[in-house]
């Protein structure tokens, strides 16, 4: 029974959690698109990197280039985001853009350290200033420097996308559990039971002495299994023993557990199903060995 029983116990409550985990997926995927969060928070992560946060200096010149943005008209006035915003720009791309800028800024200037000495953020000069003394004022070592720094910096701001994504994604999931009643511990408590009640049915007729108490009997045990509720959704909840505060409590928490679990992806759950579903084999397949399929 140990075999059996807890291998449908573990398959059915990790069959939840992945359900879970692609309907939350899918919400945040289109929250996070609906609002464009993604390429809020890189324009957010450049403004900061650049020093431009009113976006009226070189993060604008950057926005406004082609190679980082080729959807916008790049003729947005100072303070004003463009139309589109990209979710995501290449490193190369946005060095060779940088150093555009840099060199349009200093037009006047006869090189590009020349340029750069004339950048008014006295940090972002520095650096810039810094990467191209480093780079023995060879352009190409230039470029390739200002593309890791960029990679860092993004770097930092995939984890601060991340943390902020991970709210979402526990608000979402939350919210999926509780409007599909999606409680782990009923789940898991009627997969457990279930089996063991099923089993009362085979000692129905030999204690039976007439008809009547047959049905009586059979009729109880179908009324054991008809209390125990469905396993997720609201159909019949009025006549569930969670209906009440203390069992209300504990299907609270099982949300909250669900909506944890959530945060770990479907494919993790995904991942882990395969490996249930495998262990509740039969056993090994003709032709098979311990080490591997033969030949």
């Amino acid at each position: 029974m140990f075999g059996s029983t807890m291998l449908d116990v573990v398959a059915g409550v990790v069959a939840l959690f992945l359900a879970v985990s692609l309907a939350t997926s899918a919400i945040t995927e289109a929250i996070a698109s609906a609002c464009a969060l993604r390429a809020k928070t890189l324009l957010a992560g450049i403004e900061q990197l650049l020093n431009d946060p009113g976006l009226e200096g070189m993060a604008l010149g950057l926005y406004n280039h082609a190679l980082v943005n080729p959807l916008s008209s790049g003729t947005a006035p100072a303070r004003t985001a463009p139309g589109v915003l990209p979710s995501y720009i290449d490193a190369r791309h946005f060095a060779i853009a940088l150093i555009d800028t840099v060199r349009q800024g200093g037009a006047a200037a006869a090189s590009l350290g020349e340029a750069i000495e004339t950048i008014p953020d006295a940090q972002i000069r520095a650096t810039l200033a810094t990467l191209y003394r480093d780079a023995g004022n060879d352009i190409d070592r230039f470029r390739d420097a200002v593309a890791n720094w960029f990679d860092r910096a993004m770097d930092r701001l995939s984890g601060v996308y991340k943390r902020k994504i991970r709210w979402i994604t526990l608000a979402v999931a939350l919210a999926v559990a509780a409007a599909l009643n999606a409680d782990p511990v009923h789940v898991a408590e009627i997969l457990w039971q279930r089996p063991v009640i099923a089993e009362q049915l085979d000692h129905i007729a030999p204690v039976a002495t007439s008809p009547g108490q047959l049905a009586a009997q059979a009729n109880a045990v179908i009324g054991q299994l008809d209390t125990a509720g469905p396993l997720i959704g609201w159909t019949g909840f009025a006549a569930d023993p969670r209906a009440t505060w203390p069992g209300a409590a504990l299907m609270i928490l099982g949300w909250l557990i669900a909506a944890g679990a959530a945060l770990f992806g479907a494919p993790f759950w995904f991942d882990i199903l395969q490996r249930v579903v495998s262990l509740r084999g039969t056993g090994r397949p003709i032709g098979s060995s311990a080490t591997g399929p033969s030949a």
